[in-house]
């Protein structure tokens, strides 16, 4: 799940070949996933994309990856809901319990109050979601590092890995019980 700021590309021709590709999938496929980009930056022929599924591949769970701003417009919840998929399911991550921190990840103001009213709407109108939670080096490593430690004191250590770039992205925080070796 990565945040990243629109890109002035039109890139429309991908749901147009996805709209091609649907048929040549076996309907006993048992789940598809579609992420992106934003998903929903064309919800309309992507709504198209998600009805065709349902005709298509109706005992397939569908997940769609988006970062749920566009579900607090009422009309884009009300065409979801519509598409009457069983098993269609919006993820959607939360990077913050705070809104200036999750709108600080997403470098974008007001994205974690539309986010929570879409997850709202959604839920209202009966809908699967899944919020995904994600651990921010930042935001969440450092200060869980510093409470686990803090409350397992010399029992609990912690290892980091760091992608290419040098930035953390892996907190493993290994806990022993009393008796236990130091391996």
């Amino acid at each position: 799940m990565c945040s990243q700021p629109p890109k002035d590309v039109d890139d429309r021709w991908i749901l147009n070949e996805i709209k091609e590709s649907l048929p040549l999938i076996d309907p006993g496929t048992h789940a598809l996933t579609f992420t992106g980009g934003e998903t929903l930056s064309d919800w309309e022929d992507f709504i198209g994309v998600l009805k065709q599924c349902r005709d298509l591949l109706p005992a397939t769970s569908l997940q769609v990856l988006t970062n749920g701003r566009a579900f607090a417009n009422s009309q884009i919840v009300d065409a979801w809901k519509d598409i009457g998929h069983p098993k269609l399911t919006a993820a959607i991550p939360v990077y913050a319990a705070v809104d200036h921190l999750h709108d600080y990840v997403v470098q974008a103001k007001g994205a974690f109050d539309e986010t929570v009213l879409g997850i709202l709407k959604l839920k209202d109108r009966g809908q699967l979601v899944v919020i995904r939670v994600v651990l921010h080096a930042d935001l969440v490593c450092t200060p869980l590092r510093r409470t686990l430690l803090g409350g397992f004191g010399r029992g609990a250590r912690t290892d980091t890995n760091q992608n290419r770039r040098g930035e953390q992205n892996t907190l493993m925080i290994h806990l022993r019980s009393p008796g236990d070796g130091d391996d």
